[in-house]
């Protein structure tokens, strides 16, 4: 997964997976910061069979 970040506040904030069913993990495998604050964010995500290791 890909996140792209943009240091913006909206008040209360937006739910970015308000809809999600289940929890998923992942580990940052790469990430990037500019100058402006952008920051570009890389998981990846495990699998049920991972998880439950």
């Amino acid at each position: 997964m890909i996140l792209k970040v943009h240091p913006i506040l909206l008040g209360c904030g937006i739910s970015l997976f308000a809809g999600a069913v289940r929890q998923v993990e992942g580990n940052l495998t790469n990430s990037k910061i500019y100058r402006n604050g952008f920051m570009l964010l890389h998981y990846q995500l495990k699998h049920r069979e991972e998880m439950e290791k």
